[in-house]
């Protein structure tokens, strides 16, 4: 486990490394699977979680992965417990996004993939609030036209069997 001390002057410290680290730097530690654990350099005081908290707070102003409000509402009023397991759940969440965006790199360098496929499918799978709907095409609208008119149809025919 990988030890970091808290100065007063909110510098971090890789006591393993031996030089002044970055929480942009810690979140990268933590995303590859380090454990770490921030202790205050005059105390002991354990302060790893308010310091992944201020990893997660700093993403999100950087537009990180957004943390819907519903999400927030919902885990102040669960508790601890239900911290822990979310902050384990963005964790998981945040290295299968990794793992995609990896995938995706290797397919489009190996022509598996075009970079607008790439992109694409980075939308669809990693970010899909940046999705948009695709306005349909001329004849998809006709083809919707085409059902809704057989609808009516059929729908007419039905009632007049029935009288």
């Amino acid at each position: 486990m990988l030890e970091i001390k808290r100065y007063t002057n909110r510098k971090l410290y890789d006591s393993r490394g031996r030089r002044y680290i970055t929480l942009d730097e810690i979140a990268g530690l933590v995303r590859n699977g380090e454990e770490v654990r921030v202790l205050d350099h005059l105390t002991g005081e354990d302060l790893t979680v308010q310091t992944l908290v201020q990893v997660i707070l700093e993403e999100q102003k950087q537009g990180g992965m957004p943390l819907p409000l519903r999400f927030l509402t919902r885990l102040l009023r669960a508790g601890n417990d239900a911290v822990a397991a979310a902050a384990d759940a963005l964790w998981l969440a945040r290295r299968v996004n990794d793992e995609i965006l990896q995938r995706l790199v290797a397919a489009e360098t190996q022509g598996a993939l075009t970079p607008v496929e790439a992109e694409r499918l980075r939308v669809v799978l990693v970010n899909p609030y940046e999705a948009e709907e695709p306005a349909p095409s001329e004849n998809i609208r006709d083809l919707i036209r085409q059902v809704d008119a057989l609808t009516a149809e059929v729908k007419a025919l039905r009632q007049g069997e029935e009288e």
